[in-house]
């Protein structure tokens, strides 16, 4: 059962604390302070330092009490950071999604079809994720690991197939102490005072649908700007390629609509379309600012699952190499590989964990 307190929680860390501190990664590094850039950069934001404190807490066996403590600290301590910034800068949020820019007299009517379309099809994504809910054992696993977080206090520490505890190698595991996207939702659950499995399969999904959404419209902006329509179309058309390409439980459309709330979900619908949109910022305009936000994209990623590991290597990598040889320029290479070196380490963590468990 969800509480009217545990729904208030959740709406504050899912989504009004990742608009709080992505409006203070988006005053840093200059990125137009939109809905879409502060809630997607905000998220990542969370994500990159949740994953620097848990991994070494998790491979040093501490109790989750003091991770879920430790998370909790720094991100108040981030948030207040953020409302000094905003009264120091003392002018309202701009952009494109404010009530200034997003009135009648700003938007025409193509504007307007347009963006209803893309509300409708929203909307149908949310309810189907609802109505559609696909479960497994993998799924099962996942959730298992959070509540036994939550119930026992220890971060992954236990057999999720028998429930005792862990002193053998097991893969599926091994994954998580690289990853712990599961400790982090149990830290959301226990913040929130919400039943992990609700949290998961329930609340996270809603807000999850809305930064894939944001996401895609950050790289909207990129490849179409200052062109409403075009924007609302494109990212449109993603969801309807999601809706229409339910031919497998296999194939990341179908992950992106049924089990959002996993990792390596998450990395299809919000961290390739980021990267994206990091790497053609790059290369548009060479900067240490987007250089920095291809850095907090890539670390964020690797909180979610191995596959955020690998990918952000594999496109960090491919077109750092393509842009040195199309600019002749060794530098793009140079920092790309840069980039990825906190993925080597969790590579090495992956590869180890077991040595951990005694």
């Amino acid at each position: 059962m969800i509480t009217l307190a545990g729904m208030f929680f959740s709406v504050i860390f899912l989504l009004m604390i990742p608009i709080i501190l992505g409006y203070l990664w988006c005053d840093i590094c200059d990125v137009p302070k939109s809905f879409a850039a502060m809630y997607v950069f905000g998220t990542f934001f969370i994500w990159s330092y949740s994953q620097i404190i848990l991994v070494p807490m998790i491979l040093g066996n501490v109790l989750f009490t003091i991770a879920s403590t430790t998370l909790l600290s720094v991100t108040i301590i981030f948030v207040l950071i953020s409302f000094y910034k905003f009264y120091v800068n003392n002018n309202p949020v701009k952009g494109r999604w404010s009530l200034e820019n997003f009135s009648p007299a700003n938007v025409c009517m193509k504007d307007r079809i347009a963006f209803s379309l893309l509300l409708i099809v929203v909307c149908i994504i949310i309810f189907n994720s609802i109505y559609l809910q696909h479960t497994d054992a993998d799924d099962s696993r996942f959730v298992v690991l959070t509540m036994d977080t939550i119930r026992r206090g220890r971060m992954l520490r236990a057999n999720p197939a028998t429930g005792r505890d862990l002193t053998v190698d097991i893969g599926e595991v091994s994954k998580d102490f690289s990853s712990p996207w599961a400790v982090y939702m149990a830290y959301i659950a226990n913040i929130c005072g919400v039943k992990g499995s609700i949290l998961i399969h329930t609340i996270v999904p809603f807000f999850l649908y809305i930064l894939v959404t944001c996401a895609y419209w950050l790289l909207a902006e990129v490849l179409f700007p200052g062109q409403f329509a075009w924007k609302c179309l494109f990212v449109s058309l993603v969801w309807y390629i999601c809706i229409f390409s339910n031919y497998s439980i296999m194939n990341s459309e179908t992950f992106i609509m049924l089990r959002i709330w996993q990792g390596k979900a998450i990395v299809t619908g919000v961290s390739i379309p980021m990267f994206l949109y990091g790497l053609i910022k790059v290369f548009r305009e060479d900067t240490w600012k987007n250089w920095l936000n291809l850095w907090l994209i890539n670390l964020g990623s690797c909180l979610l699952s191995g596959n955020g590991i690998v990918i952000g290597v594999l496109m960090l990598s491919s077109y750092g190499l393509v842009y040195s040889v199309i600019l002749k320029r060794f530098k793009y290479l140079f920092f790309s590989l840069m980039l990825c070196s906190a993925n080597f380490v969790f590579y090495m963590v992956n590869q180890n964990a077991y040595k951990f468990l005694h």
